[in-house]
């Protein structure tokens, strides 16, 4: 009985120590998959790109239909040219809200571009200012780093800000490194076209490039802030003037945030069933993914290679008895080919189902309907494996003739 119970503490500290390790290695995995991914998801793909507001060639009014059918909270799309920034800008209650949340409304480590919540969504202020993440690939606002070369700067000034009920033609005419406490930047309660010449000569100031444009009552400004790796809490902002190509289409448009919310209503079909998301709906498993590892690990004799393999080892060197050697071999050929075949089947079948159902480029949940079923393969792999390498290690010797035990 002793015996037996040292077996299972050797087994279970072995099994133990193994599904450590494989959950280092699958968590640093993951992270290091996450991290490539969460830069890649970044990009403006065609997912994205299909919401882009279509401008009529009739009239040129924009269409936000598509896009508000994902979520009522975006309210522009930018676009510079030249550029990775193709964008929807959302607007949250606060600016947290979508610091680190997508347009679908999933958790993001690349977060959305977003109007702060101070100014008006409807674009009507005369000082706007939009926030996004510094993406080392280019994603989101990463491609601002651009305009801090001049020449750069001098051939890209253009782009587009689409709204519900505006076109804006942006013409960039600073980039400035500064930080987050920057008052006259990042306030905008006190901004107005009468004191702009003010706050103009001090961006001139701070400006790393610069270039003279005209301002008219009808222009607005565009602030388009993300941080700088070259200082805690730096900042890097490219500034655009926002030229309107018409009167706004209602003109109480933008006065007020459920103005705004109001006027979208009338626009707004109803609701599509399965376009909630750009996944729709799909998600894959972090405790799958485990046991479907852990699964695969006790079909491979990495744990218990010479439990596994050493004891046929020693009946070749040791048993000098022919008939009795060949009599041991195949009973434990056959023993051993039983097992083995019950964890190959479980392990293919853990893969199977893992590669049907599980989406790794989708949004990552603890539990789903199939882990139980996960859980259960696994189970039967462990029992399988126990019983496989117990055998291998009291059958072998008991099946030895004592004239022929090591001496």
């Amino acid at each position: 009985m002793s015996k037996i119970i040292s077996i299972i503490i050797r087994r279970v500290v072995g099994i133990l120590s193994g599904i450590l390790g494989l959950l280092l290695i699958a968590y640093s995995s993951y992270v290091i998959w996450d991290n490539f991914y969460s830069s890649k998801k970044a990009f403006a793909s065609w997912d994205l790109l299909r919401f882009k507001p279509v401008i009529s060639e009739e009239d040129d009014t924009p269409n936000f239909n598509d896009i508000w059918m994902v979520s009522e909270d975006a309210y522009a799309w930018l676009n510079l040219t030249d550029t990775n920034i193709d964008y929807p800008v959302m607007q949250g209650d606060d600016d947290y809200e979508y610091l680190n949340k997508d347009l679908y409304g999933n958790f993001s480590l690349s977060g959305s571009l977003y109007l702060t919540s101070k100014n008006n969504s409807g674009f009507t202020d005369f000082y706007n200012i939009v926030y996004g993440h510094h993406m080392d690939s280019g994603a989101m606002f990463g491609n601002l780093d651009k305009f801090k070369d001049p020449e750069f700067f001098r051939t890209h000034p253009t782009g587009i800000l689409i709204t519900p009920g505006q076109i804006y033609d942006l013409r960039i005419f600073a980039c400035v490194a500064t930080d987050a406490y920057d008052s006259v930047i990042y306030e905008i309660d006190d901004k107005s076209f009468e004191g702009w010449p003010e706050v103009l000569e001090y961006i001139r100031g701070k400006a790393i490039n610069y270039k003279d444009i005209e301002f008219n009552e009808n222009n607005e400004i565009l602030v388009m802030s993300t941080c700088a790796d070259y200082e805690t809490n730096g900042r890097l902002v490219v500034i655009a003037r926002m030229t309107p190509r018409w009167a706004p289409l209602d003109p109480d448009f933008g006065k007020g945030k459920d103005k705004d919310k109001d006027y979208k209503k009338d626009l707004i079909p109803p609701p599509v069933s399965g376009h909630s998301d750009g996944y729709g709906g799909t998600h894959w498993s972090l405790v799958n993914l485990i046991c479907l590892l852990v699964t695969v690990y006790l079909f491979l004799p990495l744990h218990c290679m010479k439990a596994k393999f050493g004891r046929r080892k020693w009946m070749i060197k040791e048993n000098r008895r022919l008939k009795d050697y060949v009599y041991n071999v195949k009973a434990f050929t056959v023993e051993f080919w039983i097992g083995w075949v019950l964890e190959l089947a479980a392990s293919v079948l853990a893969i199977v189902i893992f590669i049907l159902h599980e989406d790794l480029r989708a949004p990552m949940v603890m539990i789903c309907e199939r882990t139980p079923w996960m859980i259960a393969i696994l189970l039967i792999t462990w029992i399988v494996d126990f019983i496989m390498i117990r055998y291998r290690k009291n059958k072998g010797k008991d099946n030895v003739p004592d004239s022929t035990q090591p001496q």
